[in-house]
């Protein structure tokens, strides 16, 4: 079967409940901005792949859920959102620069 880019599920096992693949996507849908504290603060629990994933998805469920706090005015939602993003990833590699070290 192919490898879907998922976390393996031995790894899984080893992680801690709250950093497992369904918690995480709960924590993820309700409230990015604590998914994204649980992801941050343990780090040097979970491997490169495992990282990446839980990043990417409360990545993308962060835009989506700061879409209801942003005016109804597409170029602002636009330039917003797009903001946004860019200081999540600026975040995440500085991050990743500094654990790397």
């Amino acid at each position: 079967m192919k490898d879907l880019g998922f976390a393996d599920e031995k790894n899984e096992e080893n992680l801690p409940w709250y950093l497992r693949q369904n918690p995480s996507i709960v924590f993820a849908t309700v409230s990015p901005p604590i998914a994204y504290l649980i992801v941050l603060f343990n780090l040097k629990k979970m491997d490169a792949k495992t990282k990446k994933d839980r990043f990417v998805f409360v990545t993308i469920m962060a835009a989506i859920w700061s879409l209801k706090f942003l005016p109804r005015n597409v170029f602002g939602i636009t330039y917003i959102v797009v903001l946004y993003l860019f200081f999540l990833y600026v975040t995440i590699w500085v991050v990743y620069k500094s654990l790397k070290k």
